[in-house]
């Protein structure tokens, strides 16, 4: 799991890799199952914007705000 800290916005980036037991220590993580080409997905809480659980896979980035909300940064399409 990498970590990137912006001062500036005072948020917290998390590049998602296969750091499972590291990952799923994260209040925001509901769980972690294997998806295809045995790629882990995680699936986290919902939010008042996001009525259900969101997906989270190996290369997208988990942004943490201060105030604790989430929001996903998906990898980009290759």
């Amino acid at each position: 799991m990498k970590r990137k800290y912006q001062e500036r916005d005072m948020k917290q980036q998390i590049i998602i890799d296969r750091h499972v037991s590291d990952i799923m220590k994260l209040p925001c993580i509901f769980s972690c199952h294997k998806g295809e080409n045995d790629e882990y997905v995680y699936l986290l809480y919902p939010t008042m914007e996001v009525m259900d659980y969101t997906e989270l896979h190996e290369g997208d980035t988990l942004i943490i705000e201060e105030d604790g909300s989430w929001s996903v940064k998906r990898k980009e399409q290759q």
